[in-house]
């Protein structure tokens, strides 16, 4: 039986899959800079519409001077995460950099072991590497490995893995310090909204400043496609519920739990890729979804 907090993991996986998906295909069109701009401007309209509704709603916001700065730094760090992985893209070989960055799950193991004392079993350190080994075939057509003329990429694709770990054992220590020792049902669904308003509009932030800098400001002439608007909603509505759950089921698993199950979104993301554009499975793809589908079911033990 699955836990909630690997449930809400599982439902990020989907979501994130989802979106990453629809993205590339916006990225084709506009460029990432663009869409960058213009889905984190989305972004934060959405956010600050859950904030008014939370404060309607009689919610509140109780925040030390660490909290506030600890959620700045994050919202840094998140940014160039997403920087990072976007140049990888620009300059190596997708089949190379996209199982490096989606790897960052292995860092957050690392530093919640370390330092926020979650345990580590044996079933538990089985799960993590099925997951890794499942990611890396499932994104990755190893008959191709061989036309790679270059190491390009891969430099970024390690900082926006590096990155995102750090971000999510921060996101660990924030739930920490939120949660004190009150562990009620409603303190916990109370502190994973605040997390999810907070990084939300902190991550919106450094992000439009960070495609401003790249120059990424989206017209009205980029927008007139048939399908642009709707895919970019779509995108938007995809990540914005991936992110609630993902910070939804931290509250109540184990930081290393939960970034180790939603990590598995590159899966999604090929599937979609054979149904809609009929790119087919190779065999060690199909491997790797064996692998990550064992990793889920070992976590959850």
């Amino acid at each position: 039986m699955f836990s909630l907090g690997i449930i809400a993991g599982l439902v990020a996986m989907l979501c994130w899959g989802v979106a990453d998906f629809i993205q590339a295909l916006l990225v084709r069109k506009l460029g990432s800079p663009k869409v960058m701009f213009f889905s984190n401007v989305i972004g934060l309209i959405l956010t600050f519409i859950f904030v008014f509704a939370y404060i309607n709603r009689g919610g509140t916001f109780q925040l030390s001077m660490f909290i506030i700065t600890w959620i700045v730094v994050s919202g840094l760090i998140e940014a160039l995460a997403a920087y990072f992985f976007m140049k990888s893209f620009e300059e190596g070989e997708v089949s190379i950099v996209a199982p490096i960055s989606a790897a960052y799950f292995f860092i957050t193991a690392i530093l919640s072991f370390l330092f926020l004392s979650e345990t580590m079993s044996v079933t538990k350190i089985l799960a993590i590497f099925a997951i890794l080994g499942g990611i890396t075939l499932v994104s990755t057509d190893l008959s191709k490995i061989h036309h790679v003329t270059s190491v390009k990429g891969v430099k970024e694709a390690l900082l926006a893995m590096l990155f995102w770990g750090i971000y999510f054992f921060m996101l660990g220590i924030l739930k920490k310090d939120l949660l004190g020792g009150n562990g009620t049902l409603e303190w916990r669904t109370h502190t994973a909204i605040i997390i999810f308003l907070l990084t939300g509009i902190s991550n919106g932030v450094f992000m439009i400043i960070l495609s401003l800098l790249k120059k990424g400001i989206t017209t009205a002439g980029d927008l007139s496609g048939k399908l642009v608007l709707p895919a970019f909603f779509a995108n938007m509505v995809f990540y914005t519920v991936a992110w609630l759950s993902v910070n939804y089921g931290l509250i109540f698993e184990e930081v290393s739990v939960v970034t180790s199950v939603s990590s598995l979104y590159p899966a999604i993301t090929v599937l979609l890729a054979g149904i809609v554009l009929k790119e087919k499975l190779v065999t060690n793809q199909k491997i790797g979804l064996f692998f990550l589908f064992a990793g889920i079911v070992l976590i959850s033990i």
